[in-house]
């Protein structure tokens, strides 16, 4: 359950939520595939319990764009070189091209603003916007669980970053308690112990607990610099000084840091945004398109039984048709099964990859039910 009350959000002020679409798809991808289901019955759950669960009157799903990574890698080339990329049960590298377009599809059904700029990160994108809505006093809510976004703190007090997968918030009020440093100081605290998801490294033997040491007592990494002196002799204070001298720290740094100066690249049509409503009837006929059956059982029918919404007679034949193909699919498959006495369930996660229209099963916490709220 999302905890409204760990917010910091001011009172007659609308609230922005800018959602890390990469990062909640992969991570809707990876939990679907341990259970052999369909990445976007996940996405399509974990996108509603996000919109109808934080405040938000505006909601915007970021997308890396196309050439996404060019300026780190121009700083450095082993960037983010450590991520595997997706494979499928036989080893094969996946082409997510046309699942990412349908995880589009999923936050415009759910009335998000979906946007990617070429040339760079949809971390970037964020920040940028972010720190814009921050700066004009408004509530913003960041939702990722990249640690990174934790820098996102200094621009405001009233700007949150939520992590959706330990249902976790930080913010300025709670940042020292919850990561021990001053929330000004985050990047200078990353670029000492690096950022293994991205492939950074950071001073060699410097953990968490030895950076937040030098954090407190010392300052930020130029404090540092200015003030060898106090840092304890030793291996691990010679191993500073070799990052510092070949510039190690400097580049991480601009790594870790949100490039602000891309900000040109970014073109958002004020008239096209949209407030933060679902279209019930988009969203009905994207489930039963998809054959989204357990969502549309649990949140749009009940609605059809307290006559809050009623299904169109087209709506209404588009469902019987994929009903009639889903009863036919499944009897096929048993006899099938029976005949050829198979002990292996098929898998849906492949055959979601080959064909965006089969009805698979996906796997709930008891936890994660949330009332319709359109």
């Amino acid at each position: 359950m999302i905890l409204t009350e760990d917010f910091s959000l001011q009172k007659n002020k609308s609230t922005i939520l800018y959602v890390d679409a990469n990062n909640l798809f992969f991570r809707a991808y990876h939990s679907a595939s341990s259970v052999n289901g369909n990445p976007l019955h996940f996405l399509l759950n974990m996108a509603y319990s996000l919109k109808s669960g934080l405040p938000n009157q505006y909601t915007f799903a970021v997308f890396d764009g196309e050439n996404n990574r060019q300026s780190r890698l121009e700083i450095f080339p082993e960037y983010k070189a450590n991520r595997e990329k997706l494979k499928d049960k036989n080893g094969e590298e996946i082409d997510v091209t046309h699942l990412v377009e349908n995880a589009k599809k999923i936050f415009e059904v759910l009335g998000f603003n979906v946007y990617s700029s070429n040339g760079i990160e949809g971390d970037d994108v964020i920040g940028i916007l972010a720190r814009k809505s921050a700066e004009k006093g408004l509530n913003v809510i960041a939702v990722s669980s990249d640690k990174d976004y934790r820098q996102f703190c200094q621009y405001s007090e009233f700007l949150n970053i939520y992590n959706s997968q330990s249902k976790s918030v930080i913010n300025q009020k709670n940042f020292l308690e919850k990561i021990e440093i001053p929330f000004d100081k985050y990047v200078d605290y990353l670029s000492l112990t690096g950022d293994s998801s991205d492939g950074i490294d950071g001073v060699a033997k410097v953990g968490e607990k030895t950076a937040k040491k030098w954090i407190l007592e010392v300052g930020g990494i130029e404090d540092i610099k200015n003030n060898l002196d106090k840092i304890k002799n030793g291996k691990t204070k010679d191993n500073l000084v070799e990052a510092i001298n070949n510039g190690l720290l400097d580049r991480n740094k601009k790594l870790i840091s949100f490039h602000f100066d891309k900000e040109d690249t970014i073109n958002i049509d004020k008239n096209e945004i949209i407030k933060s409503e679902i279209n019930i009837e988009k969203l009905d006929e994207f489930c039963i398109t998809y054959n989204m059956r357990q969502f549309r059982e649990k949140y749009i029918e009940p609605l059809i039984e307290m006559k809050q919404y009623f299904r169109s007679n087209k709506l209404q034949k588009l469902l019987q048709e994929k009903e009639t193909e889903r009863l036919e699919k499944n009897s096929s498959y048993s006899e099938n099964y029976t005949n050829l006495n198979q002990n292996e369930h098929t898998d849906n996660l492949e055959i979601f990859l080959k064909d965006n229209h089969e009805n698979t099963t996906e796997k709930h916490s008891k936890n994660q039910r949330f009332e319709p709220q359109f």
